[in-house]
This record gives C-alpha cells, structure tokens and sequence, in this order.
C-alpha cells in the first residue's frame, strides 16, 4: 500500500536571477530561489544545484553550487565566453527535471553596452580576422 502524507510540498522548480549584462571571467552573483509544488519559496530545500549555459556555449564557474537558506542562495559565478543572450539552467543535481532558468543576461557587454572583453585582431586573410583573448596564447 502506498502512504500520502497530506499538505506534503515538494520541489517544483527554480526561479534564477542575475544581472542584465555581466563581464567575461568576471564574478557576479546569481540568485537561486527553490519553488515549491505550492508556489512559494520551498523553505526546506538545500539540495545541490548544478549550473549550465542553454544552448552549450561556454562554461559557469563553479558548475554545481550548494549552501541554501530559507530555500534561497546567491552565488558569486563567472562565465567564460562573450554571449549576447546568455541563459543560465539550474537544476538539481540529483534530478535534473526540477530546473529553472534564468532571464536572458548579455555576457562580455559593459554597462553602457560596450564590448567589455580583452580581444585582439589578428589578420588571417585581406577579408578574415580572428578575434582572441591576449592570455590565449599565438597562432603558430
């Protein structure tokens, strides 16, 4: 026989929050808030949560956060790569169905929406530049 435990709430999703426009490599916090089958801010929740960019491009640093209170957490994180519509996917770690995701971020644009990444032009061809970071090393 199964056993229901009534007024039980779960994990239903996360709400994810952060600034409209980050810096490459450079920390900024994310707001992670775990939502409950009821709607509200799960309070008992304090679970791993694993982050990742939508759509693959470039990494989030650290990739899996914990230290929830009260159902809630903010973390300084940073992300590797210039992304005019970065998205970030939290989820939990051991289920990975319960996810939030937050608003679109522009990642490598300044507050006055100049790029803000350390990039040098290196001529490939008359009509081809290839654009680097300075710590990335040379082309042979």
């Amino acid at each position: 026989s199964v056993i229901q435990l009534k007024g039980t709430v779960g994990l239903s999703r996360f709400e994810v929050t952060a600034p409209a426009g980050v810096q490459v490599d450079v920390p900024f916090p994310l707001e992670i808030t775990a939502i409950g089958s009821d709607g509200r801010p799960l309070t008992s929740f304090s679970s791993p949560v694993r982050l990742t960019p939508v759509g693959g491009i470039g990494a989030i640093e650290p990739s899996t956060i914990d230290g929830f209170t009260q159902g809630r957490l903010t973390a300084l994180v940073r992300y590797d790569a210039l992304n005019p519509n970065l998205e970030i996917r939290a989820e939990r770690a051991s289920d990975p169905s319960r996810f939030g995701i937050s608003p679109s971020i522009q990642s490598g644009l300044s507050s006055d929406g100049a790029l803000a990444g350390n990039l040098v032009a290196i001529p490939l061809s008359a009509d081809r530049v290839r654009l680097r970071r300075p710590d990335e090393g040379h082309d042979g």
